[in-house]
């Protein structure tokens, strides 16, 4: 029940599924869980499963075991966006909720002017903690919180690279370490926005 996978595969077929036309991902499939059980699921199943299983957590599902994390959540948000708009079906709502209910008001950290101070990276609900984190780490769930909520989706990022001085012409981007997907996320939404 790893909502990390199960959002990210809801949001890979229903990619696959605006891009090709095809129907194949309504025809059942097994997937391995725990202990090597398998069970059938369809595109449709997983999506509408998520979807309940959200709306039962408005804080929102886990992600890994016990911890649910912006990131994760808003591709979760955008498979299932995508899957109502290919299948028709009605399941995004909740992230809709989630949003305005739980990422505005308990995971995003704002000092008394209304100015972003910080993003949380996760939130244990069985700890009810939130691990709280730099505006850095809102440019992460930006891409795929824009095509939902174009103006959170501008928020997380304008405020990500303005922690960096990335907004700045005159600074050299730097980076650290050898990983190059936040410059290459910074740099398209950039283009984006």
């Amino acid at each position: 029940g790893n909502l990390f996978f199960r959002g990210f595969l809801t949001l890979m077929l229903a990619i696959h599924r605006a891009v090709t036309g095809e129907s194949t991902w309504d025809r059942p499939f097994e997937v391995t869980g725990l202990d090597d059980r398998t069970f059938p699921w369809t595109h449709r199943g997983i999506a509408e499963y998520l979807s309940s299983q959200w709306a039962a957590l408005p804080q929102g599902p886990h992600c890994e075991n016990t911890k649910s994390w912006p990131y994760c959540l808003s591709a979760a948000g955008l498979g299932l966006q995508l899957t109502d708009a290919t299948l028709g079906t009605r399941t995004h709502w909740v992230y809709d909720r989630w949003v305005e209910d739980v990422f505005k008001k308990r995971l995003m950290r704002f000092d008394r002017r209304g100015r972003l101070k910080g993003v949380a990276l996760y939130y244990d609900p069985i700890l009810d903690r939130v691990h709280e984190g730099h505006r850095i780490v809102g440019l992460f769930p930006s891409i795929y919180a824009a095509p939902q909520n174009r103006e959170l989706g501008e928020i997380l990022y304008r405020n990500a690279v303005a922690s960096v001085g990335w907004d700045k012409r005159y600074f050299p981007v730097l980076t650290q370490g050898p990983d190059p997907r936040p410059l290459t996320l910074g740099y398209l939404m950039a283009r984006e926005y």
